[in-house]
């Protein structure tokens, strides 16, 4: 869906390690060079536990200086035919033009 509306190919499951070494998280779909994040969560991060440790990892990346994007299913149509779709890819191309100054 990105790809297709003319957007830079982003890399998948991108490695965010901190100071020490340690991995932060592993982002869905990353542009490494503006620190931006998108991440798909689907029904399974509604668990409890998985919901707070979520928040901790979200909190994680953006103490490393990361904007993380957060999606769910209504988010994402391939076909770019739903405005939830279209508003998915304006938010991602407006933090992009935001980092590339």
């Amino acid at each position: 869906m990105i790809c297709r509306a003319g957007l830079p190919e982003p890399e998948l499951n991108h490695a965010v390690f901190d100071d020490k070494g340690e991995l932060i998280a592993e982002i869905d779909l990353a542009y490494p060079d503006d620190l931006l994040g998108v991440e798909y969560e689907g029904d399974s991060h509604r668990e409890r536990e998985r919901f707070r440790r979520d928040i901790r990892r979200i909190e994680r990346l953006q103490d490393a200086g990361w904007h993380i994007i957060r999606l769910a299913a209504d988010d994402v149509d391939s076909t770019l035919a739903t405005s939830a779709s279209r508003d998915t890819i304006q938010r991602i191309e407006r933090r992009l033009r935001m980092a590339r100054p």
